[in-house]
């Protein structure tokens, strides 16, 4: 006997629970699935439905779930995981008027 297989958004958010907190997800990556119009209505309804989290154009993540509720995964994951995605480097601005008031480069207080 045959197992069905997952319909489009529960395969996607499938995905999207596989990843670890932060991780991101593009309809893009799911173009082999079906086409370019059924991915992205998917998305908007998982939007919708609050089970994914647009953070920009084409970049979604996975909502936190804690005994607390719901909540947006860490904003340094999700960069993280966006620049390991897209190939860039990430640096933290360091704001030298900051210095004046005793913290260091590191975010630290001297």
């Amino acid at each position: 006997m045959e197992t069905p297989e997952n319909t489009l958004p529960e395969t996607i958010l499938l995905q999207a629970q596989s990843l670890p907190e932060g991780g991101v997800l593009s309809p893009k990556e799911f173009l082999h699935l079906g086409s370019r119009p059924a991915i992205d209505q998917a998305f908007s309804r998982l939007t919708k439905a609050g089970k994914l989290l647009r953070m920009v154009r084409g970049i979604y993540v996975a909502p936190v779930s804690s005994r607390f509720g719901t909540r947006a995964p860490a904003p340094e994951k999700v960069v993280k995981a966006m620049a390991e995605q897209s190939g860039d480097v990430v640096a933290p601005q360091w704001c030298p008027r900051c210095q004046r008031f005793g913290a260091d480069a590191t975010g630290s207080d001297s």
